[in-house]
């Protein structure tokens, strides 16, 4: 027990001093990974949690991005508001995607959102005066989250490491909850869930509402973190690397997804000089990880019991 405790000491320690101890760029990736990670918290309650199959993360990131900086470039409003004009935009925009959606199931899922990610560069392009189409648009720096400067990567670091960790904890103790296990049971077989009067339909679109939300205040963080914001960072790729992230990390594990978003991130750093190695690495990691461990990353069981010996002291 004492040595259990010592340990979350010297890890809480750890992460709180990283962000002094590490060079602007270390913290500016490290940044990048943590919003990368609340994305694929975001597609693990379509995915993960209730079975739906998805290509549309991208997008959802993009609109919140987007819609962060028109607000306050154009509008003047403050971050955290227009943070949260965001985050209930994507909200109510995957509700009226997953409306629809009840429709598809599999594959025909999977091309829906595909096309809707597709799409979304299409609009930001068409819409220059307030995206600054092709050009982008850049996002004052003065720009401030509940008197923290998100430019500065030492607080970009803290608000997003507040926000995974908050993320993470909703999602644990909701699949605990009566919401999880209806979730799990959809995944599972939706035809025994039906058969136990769980209205599958209201959950499949309680998903995709959840996960826009959490995906557009990813992206609004992200914008005010990078400082500009250019279509072509929100290609189709893009939403092909989340889904393939939570895959690697695990399908329906919480902390696979962040393990997964961290490695969206690190492995195009690495090979910044040669993004087409990047993209086979994905692609041979993807294929061990499922011939493998088909559990993702965190069903390692030694990495398992790590995080369970951390996370559930006795």
């Amino acid at each position: 027990m004492t040595l259990r405790r010592a340990w979350v000491a010297v890890a809480i320690a750890a992460v709180l001093a990283f962000p002094w101890a590490a060079g602007s760029y270390v913290n500016y990736v490290t940044c990048l990974a943590l919003t990368y990670s609340l994305v694929t918290l975001s597609l693990n309650w379509v995915t993960g949690y209730a079975g739906q199959i998805t290509l549309g993360q991208g997008g959802f990131f993009a609109v919140g991005a987007y819609l962060t900086a028109a607000a306050v470039v154009h509008a003047g409003w403050p971050l955290p508001a227009a943070i949260l004009l965001s985050a209930v935009a994507t909200g109510a925009l995957g509700l009226l995607l997953g409306v629809p959606a009840l429709r598809l199931q599999g594959h025909y899922l999977a091309l829906a959102t595909l096309f809707f990610s597709l799409a979304v560069p299409e609009a930001i392009m068409a819409l220059p005066s307030l995206t600054g189409g092709a050009n982008g648009i850049n996002v004052p720096p003065s720009t401030t989250f509940f008197g923290l400067h998100l430019s500065n990567l030492r607080d970009a670091y803290y608000v997003l490491i507040a926000l995974v960790t908050l993320v993470v904890l909703v999602d644990r103790t909701m699949l605990r909850s009566k919401l999880g296990r209806a979730f799990l049971a959809i995944r599972d077989s939706e035809t025994a869930a039906a058969s136990v009067g769980i209205p599958i339909e209201v959950y499949k679109v309680t998903a995709f509402t959840a996960s826009g939300v959490i995906a557009g205040l990813a992206g609004g963080l992200y914008g005010s973190i990078a400082g500009y914001l250019n279509p072509a960072t929100f290609d189709l790729w893009l939403s092909i690397y989340f889904f393939a992230a939570l895959i690697v990390g695990g399908l329906g594990n919480v902390y696979g997804a962040v393990i997964g978003g961290i490695l969206v991130v690190a492995l195009p750093q690495l090979f910044s000089q040669a993004q087409n190695l990047a993209n086979i690495l994905y692609g041979a990691i993807l294929v061990v990880v499922l011939l493998t461990l088909p559990g993702g990353v965190a069903d390692w069981p030694r990495l398992s019991r790590a995080v369970r010996w951390l996370w559930h002291p006795r």
